[in-house]
């Protein structure tokens, strides 16, 4: 599949609202520049109401985008302060993941990031618990990327431990 044609799918599933140009929110972002340009990626805010998922669980948005080499799909929970919960976030994370499953088509191979975007300093604790998480998408278990507000995404796919 074409790197085109596996984002505007992916799109023609989306309402058109939900689809954002940046990973930003509470003063906290993620940024896309180093990942694939438009039209091959496509970034969705996973609190749209037009989703129809509000009772849910999920983080805050959901990134695709394709090269002709590769297909990536990051997952992506801001928090601008304190991270209360490992089990909240990783919930959150898992969330996203589930309804990336939904939205690939199921012959689709993928590189899959799960990111905690962080503005506040982490406790030890905390940190330990987040790097012991796994998110799970389509059989690809994954643990859980910690990242700094403004960090490039593709950082977190290319110095992935």
């Amino acid at each position: 599949m074409k790197s085109l044609a596996l984002v505007k799918e992916i799109a023609g599933k989306v309402p058109a609202h939900c689809r954002v140009l940046r990973c930003e929110g509470n003063g906290c972002e993620v940024r896309l520049e180093g990942m694939p340009s438009r039209p091959d990626r496509l970034t969705i805010d996973l609190d749209c109401k037009e989703l129809g998922i509000s009772d849910k669980k999920r983080c805050d948005y959901l990134f695709f985008g394709q090269t002709d080499a590769t297909t990536y799909v990051a997952l992506i929970e801001l928090k601008s302060g304190k991270v209360d919960s490992a089990t909240d976030v990783a919930k959150q994370l898992q969330g996203g993941a589930d309804l990336a499953a939904e939205l690939l088509p199921s012959n689709t191979s993928f590189q899959f990031r799960p990111v905690l975007a962080h503005g506040k300093s982490i406790r030890k604790h905390m940190f330990t618990r987040l790097r012991k998480a796994r998110v799970k998408l389509r059989g690809t278990t994954t643990p859980i990327q910690i990242v700094r507000c403004g960090s490039k995404l593709i950082d977190v796919f290319e110095n992935a431990d």
